[in-house]
């Protein structure tokens, strides 16, 4: 099976990142997921947003937990775009069959999250991760069945281990600590491995070679034409 595209904050390099026009960008360019980044706001609403602060991504400041989902949607980020929810974003995808990477920043939100998957009946298309590890675990309390990936970017020790006590379905590591050995060993464990960022055509080809689950990229278009080689 080869390798899925999933675009990294929507379709970044085509349209404001996490905004409903990068969603828009990655299903016209046919991708088999996108990745997302979720926090809470004051009111307790589900938004697509990367950063704690809406300092870089919007012409706004302030942190996103102590704005009102009012407060944040009048904010631009970037082409005339506001801040999505998680409910929108999924309102774009459904009946599209693409994945979404829903990567929760804060502790705290998992709950809220789990519930707008219910609603949605969205857990075949859903896969929920964070570097964050009671994050991983509230979530598998809360919903066993829910797919889960642990996001790390240092080496850890025994990664196998700490996914299987963890219980997650899916390492995501950095590209760069993706060796045969540890696809290898993943895959003899039953589990999936879907690096991040790839933006590198040399560093694209190696994953592909070393028959990655997945590969969450900036550039999804330049993956598709490596992988249709």
């Amino acid at each position: 099976m080869r390798s899925r595209v999933i675009a990294h904050r929507g379709c970044g390099f085509a349209a404001p990142e996490n905004t409903l026009r990068a969603v828009c960008c990655a299903i016209a360019l046919e991708v088999d997921g996108i990745e997302l980044d979720v926090h809470s706001s004051r009111d307790g609403e589900i938004v697509v947003l990367h950063d704690f602060t809406v300092d870089r991504t919007t012409n706004g400041s302030g942190s996103v937990a102590e704005l009102t989902l009012r407060e944040l949607k009048e904010l631009d980020a970037g082409e005339n775009q506001s801040i999505p929810t998680l409910q929108e974003v999924i309102d774009e995808v459904r009946g599209r069959g693409i994945l979404l990477n829903i990567e929760i920043k804060p502790t705290g939100i998992e709950e809220q999250v789990l519930q707008i998957i219910t609603h949605n009946d969205f857990f075949d298309q859903a896969i929920i991760s964070s570097f964050l590890w009671p994050v991983l675990e509230t979530v598998r309390e809360i919903h066993s069945e829910v797919e889960t990936g642990l996001l790390y970017l240092v080496d850890l020790e025994d990664p196998i281990q700490v996914a299987y006590e963890l219980g997650v379905n899916a390492l995501h590591p950095h590209c760069g600590l993706v060796t045969p050995q540890l696809v290898e060993k993943c895959h003899d464990s039953g589990l999936d491995v879907n690096p991040w960022t790839v933006n590198d055509n040399q560093e694209m080809q190696r994953l592909i070679d070393l028959a990655v689950d997945s590969i969450i990229t900036d550039y999804p278009t330049r993956l598709k034409e490596l992988l249709q080689k």
